[in-house]
């Protein structure tokens, strides 16, 4: 049996646990075989999305080359009320 990761998108993967976890407020990592080939992205996202659940904002440090794992996050938590701030050296508009 193949590990998820070699059938599925890892990056979908990854979204659809974190935005999970965000949703619980309990981080549902990507581990064992299914984190094959996957960056530490697959713990870091989910767990860090479980940590937002009731937060009503976020102030994001660097986001302009965020991963859109964490983009998606981020999203969701502002559709859902929350405040975004992003801040960063980088002109978001030149990523």
């Amino acid at each position: 049996m193949e590990p998820i990761s070699a059938i599925a998108n890892p990056e979908q993967m990854i979204l659809d646990k974190a935005l999970l976890s965000l949703k619980k407020g309990e981080a549902q990592i990507i581990a064992d075989v299914d984190s094959l080939g996957m960056s530490g992205r697959c713990v870091e996202v989910p767990w860090a999305a479980a940590l937002l659940r009731d937060s009503s904002s976020v102030l994001d440090i660097g986001f302009s080359m965020s991963p859109p794992e964490w983009m998606g996050v981020l999203l969701r938590l502002s559709e859902s009320g929350s405040r975004i701030v992003g801040i960063d050296i980088i002109d978001p508009n030149r990523v």
